[in-house]
């Protein structure tokens, strides 16, 4: 249908850190992330389009690592956090 704008997708997401909170550390000190998005399809100029909007939730997350002898120990958590990722994608043939 020339012109129609539909739905392509909607789904949510929660997934859980792959690292024990004793293992956590500064390069990944993620917990839980909750997550949710949309998309659509539509034409443009007579070329589809597609067009996603996400939106994840970074969960609060404790973090303990034992440093070396320069860096020293860090001990912390981390605050929630979010992103937001817009993608536009528009496929043209040649």
């Amino acid at each position: 249908m020339q012109g129609a704008v539909y739905w392509d997708w909607l789904g949510v997401l929660r997934t859980r850190s792959p690292r024990k909170s004793v293992l956590r550390d500064v390069g990944l000190p993620l917990d839980c992330i909750f997550g949710a998005g949309g998309g659509l399809e539509m034409p443009v100029y007579d070329y589809p389009c597609h067009i996603n909007l996400n939106y994840f939730e970074f969960v609060d997350a404790e973090v303990s690592q034992e440093g070396g002898p320069l860096t020293g120990d860090f001990e912390g958590s981390f605050g929630s956090n979010w992103a937001v990722m817009l993608d536009i994608q528009i496929k043209m043939t040649f």
